[in-house]
């Protein structure tokens, strides 16, 4: 992942805006000049009822969960909260943590659901209850001011909810949708729901995922669609992630003066594909619109790391687990499509004037010398189907920046508290790097952070990059 422009594209962030004031009547969204801060571990309690009901083995399950959130937290304490958002949402480094927060909240939810409580007259009543219980593990560290747990645990709120809603009460509605039609038209029993009722829940019945693979099959260049159809599950997926990744790499120089219009992908039946760079959900969206210009109501689909489609209500219901998996091929041509446009726009920027600007302070320049310490040239990356290679700047992974550091600054590195290490600088200075996973790739924002806590200025680190490569 090569993004570094967390400025600007924390300013484009309207995915979702989180709000930090339990029942406000406005949005409170995280102001763009707060900062992270420190927080106790002890801040990060988990009310005893959790014990009581799920028993110690999955309530420690929880509590080294937060214990990791609370260390990604505090080792980004004084960057700007927004910015680090941001990166939490596109950098991969974190999705091991998600997971198990994910599959944390399936088990206690599932769990709960069994067992069945006097209170509950309904099925919307132990839908209520069972969301304010999870409310109640939560909030306190949801709402946490000038802390990013709010990138961990907002998410996985709107799932609850869903997950909840799925298993109780649902079953009581009758939804239906009219040719050509993505929003739900839904009969349900007035003397028990109201309309407030079915408005909260409306989203997830959005049918935009069904209704846009079928606008692509049926638009979509039949002679590509079949050769994609042709290739295993194996193969196809395989390619899918490869094109995704690369599309991330591209991600940062193409942001910068992108916009929508300029991905229109004419297609059949005087339809077009246009791309959209997205920081939740997904690495980004694709629209079909038969439109000039995209319009909010347009169908569309939401792109994993992986580069297969989701539905955009329900980013975590995927082609491959909502019974599409015959629509791959459709997946796979889509991105091929997009892929193959952002490439040729990535094809014209020119790389050498970027490394010759002279304003040691610019992003750009600063991207292309974390790429460029992690190989000597740019990385050729050949597709297996298409046969184009194309220029895919490299991202810089732990172990090529600590072996540059040790062999250019006479760095040495230790390892930490829990998964963090420690790289040291002769003279004393010293800096606290996150390794969450496997050799990780470390994002540019953070090599700057730790330029200046190891006394490193930009210009030693410019000069000594272009000096004689890594």
């Amino acid at each position: 992942m090569n993004e570094f422009n967390l400025k600007a594209e924390a300013r484009n962030c309207f995915n979702y805006d989180f709000e930090r004031a339990k029942g406000a009547t406005d949005k409170a969204i995280v102001p763009l000049e707060e900062t992270i801060k420190i927080h106790d571990i002890a801040e990060y309690r988990i009310p005893y009822f959790v014990l009581e009901t799920v028993g110690e083995l999955e309530y420690n399950r929880l509590k080294n969960i937060l214990l990791e959130i609370h260390d990604v937290n505090n080792s980004f304490a004084g960057m700007k909260t927004k910015e680090i958002e941001v990166y939490l949402a596109l950098s991969d480094d974190y999705d091991g943590i998600k997971e198990k927060l994910s599959s944390w909240v399936r088990d206690y939810l599932s769990s709960r659901l069994e067992k069945p409580s006097f209170k509950d007259k309904s099925e919307l009543d132990k839908f209520c209850r069972l969301l304010k219980e999870y409310d109640n593990i939560f909030t306190h560290i949801n709402l946490m001011d000038n802390a990013v747990n709010y990138c961990f645990l907002w998410p996985m709120l709107r799932y609850a909810k869903w997950f909840l809603y799925s298993r109780t009460w649902k079953k009581d509605l009758e939804v239906t949708y009219r040719e050509g039609d993505y929003e739900p038209y839904v009969n349900y029993p007035t003397g028990k729901y109201s309309e407030k009722h079915i408005q909260s829940i409306l989203e997830y019945e959005l049918n935009i995922l069904d209704l846009s693979l079928r606008l692509m099959k049926g638009n979509l260049d039949a002679g590509r669609l079949d050769k994609a159809a042709n290739m295993s599950e194996e193969t196809l997926l395989a390619n899918m992630a490869e094109m995704a990744s690369e599309m991330q790499g591209m991600r940062f120089l193409l942001n910068k003066n992108y916009h929508i219009q300029k991905s229109s992908i004419a297609v059949g039946g005087g339809y077009r594909l246009f791309w959209e760079w997205r920081i939740n959900g997904g690495i980004g969206a694709v629209y079909v619109t038969d439109k000039e210009v995209p319009l909010v109501l347009d169908p569309m689909v939401i792109v994993n790391s992986k580069g297969v489609i989701a539905n955009p209500p329900k980013p975590w219901e995927n082609i491959l687990e909502s019974g599409s998996r015959d629509l791959l091929p459709v997946n796979y041509l889509m991105l091929e499509m997009v892929w193959e446009k952002l490439s040729s726009m990535y094809e014209k920027i020119d790389f050498d004037s970027i490394r010759r600007n002279k304003d040691k302070d610019d992003d750009e320049k600063l991207l292309l010398s974390c790429s460029d310490i992690a190989s000597l040239e740019e990385c050729r990356v050949e597709t297996t189907e298409s046969k184009r290679r194309k220029m895919i700047l490299g991202p810089l992974r732990y172990g090529q920046l600590t072996g540059f550091l040790s062999r250019k600054f006479g760095c040495e590195v230790r390892d930490g508290k829990g998964s963090e290490r420690v790289i040291t600088r002769p003279g004393g200075k010293c800096f606290i790097l996150g390794h969450h996973k496997n050799n990780p790739i470390h994002h540019p924002i953070v090599i700057k952070r730790m330029l200046k806590g190891l006394n490193i200025p930009l210009e030693d680190w410019y000069n000594t990059v272009y000096a004689g490569g890594n």
